[in-house]
């Protein structure tokens, strides 16, 4: 953006509305950030070995803890294909 004359700030931000039962798995992929695994070909998934440690130090009570996995692999499946589109 530079080399145009450009800065983050010439844009605005966009603005997501998430449904109130999404708001906690989006906070534990955003927590899950710094653990992918990455392969020759790149990332390959997140690192679910770590995922009791987030999910604990995000608050979430252990009867929740399979509902935000799964909404948790949505993401990590969407985020995949957009990391591996060339």
């Amino acid at each position: 953006m530079a080399e145009v004359g450009l800065c983050p700030e010439d844009f605005e931000a966009a603005e997501i509305a998430l449904w109130p039962d999404n708001v906690v798995t989006k906070e534990v992929f955003a927590a899950m950030g710094s653990q992918w695994r990455i392969s020759v070909g790149g990332p390959t998934g997140l690192d679910y070995g770590v995922l009791p440690v987030v999910l604990r130090m995000a608050g979430v009570p252990r009867r929740d803890w399979s509902d935000v996995f799964d909404g948790l692999r949505v993401m990590e499946s969407a985020a995949l294909d957009v990391l591996h589109t060339n």
